[in-house]
């Protein structure tokens, strides 16, 4: 019997030796390299937009992972989107921006849009963006003036001239709002609310300066995405546009 109980000590010993000496063996493994990508964001929201214009949002795409990733194709679910792609490759801990563009031109009421990212990610091949917003309705609890001022155009610019546009915001809800801008387009405008909370029937003004960092030439359609809070919470999309020239220029 006591060589018995010896016996099994040893083997219950012996097994104890290798499952350590086994988690040593798997501690000292190389990890697997992979690519990664992560999104800034799945889901935007762009609130409330009006007819017949083009708003836009900017996803930011990293590589979390540790090996190069690449990005084989960006594919949005239908014509009315575009969603260009400026770079398809991107090493451990580089990032890109993807400016996903949607008109709203045949479109009213709310609407739900998609794009889908393919990449080498091994373990998540497909990325599906998704966007939403309110084409055409009437914003609930505010007044904007002048009333076209929805639409933010610059109409035409010359490079390097400074340019800005005022709209003022008059609380319309049964109780204080506040204001956030949560999107301005990096670069090209810089925007800033004169007050953020409103009593009822307050008025703050949005001034949007155009900057052009870049110096860039052409057409240009952004979006300045702003949050209202009060009794009902939503967003508002206002579309930017406008058109820089070179007046250096010889014809």
């Amino acid at each position: 019997m006591r060589k018995f109980v010896v016996l099994s000590l040893s083997l219950v010993t012996a097994f104890m030796l290798s499952l350590v000496w086994g988690a040593d063996q798997l501690g000292g493994v190389t990890e697997t390299a992979n690519a990664s990508l992560k999104v800034s964001e799945l889901d935007w929201d762009f609130g409330y937009s009006p007819k017949n214009t083009t708003v836009t949002h900017r996803y930011v795409l990293t590589n979390v992972g540790n090996k190069p990733l690449k990005i084989i194709n960006v594919k949005p679910a239908c014509g009315c989107t575009s969603a260009p792609l400026t770079k398809n490759a991107l090493q451990p801990g580089e990032s890109t921006d993807l400016e996903v563009s949607f008109s709203t031109k045949s479109f009213s009421g709310k609407v739900t849009k998609t794009v889908n990212i393919n990449t080498d990610d091994s373990a998540n091949p497909v990325t599906m963006l998704k966007f939403s917003t309110d084409v055409g309705s009437a914003v609930p609890t505010l007044i904007f003036e002048p009333q076209d001022g929805y639409v933010l155009n610059f109409d035409t610019v010359m490079v390097g001239k400074k340019a800005s546009l005022k709209l003022k915001l008059t609380n319309n809800d049964i109780q204080p709002i506040n204001l956030k801008l949560i999107e301005v387009p990096p670069g090209l405008v810089d925007a800033k609310l004169k007050k953020e909370k409103l009593n009822i029937g307050d008025a703050s003004e949005l001034t949007v300066n155009l900057v052009n960092k870049d110096n860039s030439e052409g057409f240009f359609n952004k979006t300045v995405t702003m949050q209202v809070d009060g009794h009902v919470d939503y967003r508002v999309s206002l579309p930017v546009m406008g058109t820089l020239v070179n007046g250096n220029k010889k014809n």
